[in-house]
């Protein structure tokens, strides 16, 4: 995996798409169809709604509206 830092004006988004995208402030002041950011989860298709965190195992979880998982990091190892 690679590793990139990102400044301090950097963005975390739920797209409507679902998709979770971190942005540099740079990418980030383009708009929200600069598909050129730092990071995505790249699973647009899954419908993710809500983002949940878990502060024991540092899991990131994102969710679809029933509350369905559709992506975390601990299966995907931070990997779209």
């Amino acid at each position: 995996m690679t590793s990139s830092t990102v400044d301090e004006g950097a963005t975390l988004h739920i797209l409507t798409n679902g998709s979770l995208d971190l942005k540099d402030s740079a990418s980030a002041n383009l708009g929200s169809n600069n598909r050129s950011g730092i990071w995505s989860t790249g699973n647009g298709s899954a419908g993710a709604t809500r983002m949940e965190f878990n502060m024991d195992d540092g899991n990131l979880i994102l969710c679809d509206s029933s509350g369905a998982i559709v992506w975390e990091t601990r299966l995907n190892n931070g990997s779209p």
